[in-house]
């Protein structure tokens, strides 16, 4: 991912199976059939709160949409520095290799 853009992990979602992702900004356009799932890494493209336009970089759910940062004041995502990310990728690499 570009550094230099924000990154954010799903940490939440009011349904079990993933966090809602919609085709554009408004809360009333379509919802795709895909859910961005507990974990998944996304790259933010444009703010609008409490709507974030993102693209997946890691995980599963849809490559691009619109999800809400929170529902009923808790967080669905939060930021997560290159840092964490680079750490986090590592942890992952060195965890495949034991498998």
């Amino acid at each position: 991912p570009d550094v230099e853009k924000q990154l954010w992990v799903v940490v939440q979602a009011r349904d079990p199976t993933g966090l809602v992702v919609r085709e554009k900004k408004s809360t009333e356009s379509r919802e795709l059939p895909d859910k961005l799932a507990i974990g998944c890494v996304v790259q933010e493209v444009e703010q609008s709160p409490p709507r974030l336009h993102y693209l997946r970089v890691f995980g599963d759910g849809p490559n691009s949409g619109w999800v809400n940062l929170k529902i009923d004041g808790r967080r669905n995502l939060e930021k997560l520095s290159a840092k964490e990310w680079h750490a986090a990728k590592a942890k992952l690499s060195e965890l495949r290799r034991k498998v």
